[in-house]
């Protein structure tokens, strides 16, 4: 029986695909939420001087590594741009294999190199790591082109990789279900999320509060009990949901993408916060979009076979 379940897995592992489009536009998304951040918030911004301080560095091992740190120029003028060229190959496809090493070297630099990180930096840095486990062999020229030519013959390299493809995948749809439902239960912990209130005052807020005709009818809904109640409540069970769907089969999976699309489009209309809403969007959908070959198994594991005899 036990070994008819690990036949069964491994198997699974073998036909395991995270190459396609719906993963290389959700790679794009998660680049392209972290280049508005590099592009358009200053650096003195995003690490404001402390009284009787200054400004402060993070550059002790190993954060030292990061490219903040290892710019040495006062305003740190120079990462942006490193950072901006790497974002964008990530963003155009260009090898993933190698592209994604560096895109999580970035996420890193960012996460650990600036004063004031929110969660969507943390969570690309940590979804940027997984993702290049789940592009470790794939060495084509462009992730965007379907019939994709390869940098070198990678037989050798697909056969020993899919189970670290699969294990980065498993990684990836265990953390963002955890991140959710973490997110979903902690509210409870507070009274004004507990009692229904805490919306009210959300959209109330001076700094992120909604604005225009989207706050002022997320004003007019949380002015009596059952809108408010609503507003509040509905995002933790969203979160909730969002977890569970992430757990299960594909269909599930795609729920889970765009139930979070209808979450952080919310969010965005009526606090803002763009960045974290489209790094949430991305991971998502990396978790849940990567399949499986159609190939049945049998074939799969004969062709692998094949493979492995003819270059051994």
């Amino acid at each position: 029986m036990l070994m008819n379940v690990v036949d069964r897995m491994g198997a699974q592992i073998l036909r395991f695909r995270s190459a396609s489009i719906p993963v290389q536009s959700a790679r794009a998304l998660l680049a392209a939420a972290t280049l508005s951040v590099v592009l358009f918030t200053p650096w003195e911004q995003l690490t404001p001087e402390i009284a009787g301080i200054g400004r402060p560095t993070y550059c002790k091992p190993p954060v030292n590594l990061g490219l903040y740190c290892l710019d040495s120029t006062p305003d740190k003028s120079f990462a942006p741009w490193i950072a901006s060229g790497v974002l964008i190959l990530v963003t155009l496809g260009v090898v993933p294999a190698l592209s994604s090493l560096l895109h999580a070297w970035v996420a890193f630099s960012i996460s650990v190199g600036i004063g004031l990180p929110d969660g969507g930096e943390q969570v690309a840095q940590l979804v940027s790591g997984l993702v290049f486990l789940m592009s470790i062999d794939d060495w084509a020229w462009c992730a965007w082109v379907p019939n994709r030519g390869e940098v070198f013959n990678t037989a050798r390299l697909s056969r020993y990789s899919a189970g670290i493809r699969w294990a980065g995948w498993l990684g990836l749809r265990l953390q963002m279900a955890y991140i959710y439902l973490d997110s979903g239960i902690s509210k409870l912990s507070h009274e004004d999320w507990l009692n229904g209130s805490a919306m009210y005052y959300f959209v109330r807020d001076p700094s992120f509060g909604g604005s225009g005709i989207v706050g002022e009818v997320a004003r007019w809904a949380s002015s009596f009990d059952l809108g408010v109640a609503v507003l509040t409540w509905a995002p933790i069970l969203i979160e909730i949901m969002i977890a569970v769907f992430l757990l299960g089969g594909p269909q599930r999976r795609k729920a889970a993408f765009v139930t979070s699309v209808l979450l952080h489009a919310g969010i965005i209309a009526v606090i803002g916060l763009w960045s974290f809403s489209l790094i949430m969007i991305a991971a998502v959908a990396l978790a849940a979009f990567p399949g499986f070959r159609p190939t049945p198994v049998s074939d799969t594991q004969e062709l692998e076979r094949k493979e492995y005899a003819a270059i051994a």
